[in-house]
């Protein structure tokens, strides 16, 4: 997360589009246990300092774009700790971004 941070977001997706598009096919997995419990508490391993919402939603927003992806999913959600359903509402809405 330093690294991402350090060289910020946009740099950041841009590096994953310039790399996935040297492939074929790719699939896109986004672990929500890289976001920021603030944003989704109900996950495997919870880790203060990672992605808020708006960042993870801009790197997907961008990804979409991308012609050669085949398979997309979202994972870590529990389902278990979180009664008002952040974690799940957020998962949908990354997963919504490419469909």
């Amino acid at each position: 997360m330093r690294q991402i941070f350090s060289n910020g977001i946009d740099e950041t997706a841009d590096t994953i589009m310039e790399n996935a598009r040297q492939w074929d096919a790719v699939q896109v997995s986004v672990d929500m246990d890289a976001i920021d419990p603030a944003f989704a508490p109900d996950v495997e391993a919870p880790e203060p300092g990672g992605f808020a919402a708006r960042e993870i939603l801009s790197i997907v927003q961008r990804l979409r774009n991308l012609r050669n992806i085949k398979v997309v999913d979202v994972c870590e959600v529990l389902g278990q700790k979180d009664s008002e359903n952040i974690t799940a509402r957020l998962a949908a809405k990354l997963m919504s971004e490419f469909y």
